[in-house]
């Protein structure tokens, strides 16, 4: 109980910390268009992102401003350098070489 405490604060830490910077980058660098975006759920609910561009995650959780937890494939990306940064921002990583992968999504 209380580690998961422990990590809902340093979601929230990492969360607000990287929403401004990345948000101010992206203003700057990309013209974004919303189109649906009252569509959305005010809370809960499961979004699927079809993404063409390696930032479409980090696009999708800071224009949307919406706290989105990502499936983070395991391999090649949940790398030594990366994995911090994901594990405190409450990303999941799955395994898409495991045989069992349909029993843990």
């Amino acid at each position: 109980m209380i580690r998961s405490k422990l990590k809902k604060k340093i979601e929230n830490i990492t969360y607000a910390a990287l929403s401004k910077p990345l948000k101010k980058y992206i203003s700057n660098y990309f013209d974004i268009d919303i189109n649906g975006k009252e569509n959305l759920p005010d809370s809960g609910g499961v979004l699927v992102f079809n993404h063409s561009f390696y930032l479409d995650g980090i696009l999708n959780a800071v224009i949307l401003k919406k706290r989105i937890h990502f499936l983070v494939q395991k391999e090649g990306v949940y790398t030594l350098l990366t994995r911090p940064i994901l594990w405190a921002s409450g990303n999941i990583p799955i395994s898409v070489s495991s045989p069992t992968i349909e029993k843990r999504v």
